[in-house]
């Protein structure tokens, strides 16, 4: 009996989970100025994100640091889709907006992965006050 309800659960089971996706894609969202105003709306961002995007101190940064987009990696040496990132999305950033001074890109140490990770951040670190980040 348990083997013939389990293929019409599954079913059932992929639908409810289809239908909430299309829910939410048809979801609203809140926009900074009204759509019809010629330029592209950004989602309301609340006065801690709004931190977040700031420069601070001890942020290695590249690109042009009064430039309007502001891009943070909160990134760990250790993990390989950090890795993954920085050997192509990265690239591409750096390419395209940083080089053209459209961008900042602001690296953020976020060592998760156990002692080694933080060993690497250190040492990035100390690279970084020699100018080799």
């Amino acid at each position: 009996m348990e083997n013939k309800l389990l293929i019409p659960s599954s079913i059932i089971l992929a639908g409810v989970i289809i239908a909430m996706a299309v829910v939410y894609v048809q979801m609203p969202r809140v926009m900074v100025q009204p759509p019809d105003s010629g330029k592209v709306a950004a989602p309301l961002l609340g006065a801690s994100a709004l931190d977040a995007l700031k420069i601070r101190q001890n942020d290695f940064t590249i690109g042009n640091p009064s430039a309007k987009v502001v891009v943070v990696e909160y990134g760990d040496f250790q993990c390989p889709f950090c890795g993954r990132f920085f050997e192509t999305t990265e690239t591409q950033l750096r390419e395209t907006y940083i080089k053209q001074g459209k961008a900042v890109f602001v690296w953020r140490d976020f060592a998760f992965l156990g002692e080694e990770s933080i060993r690497a951040s250190e040492a990035a670190r100390c690279a970084g006050e020699q100018g080799k980040f």
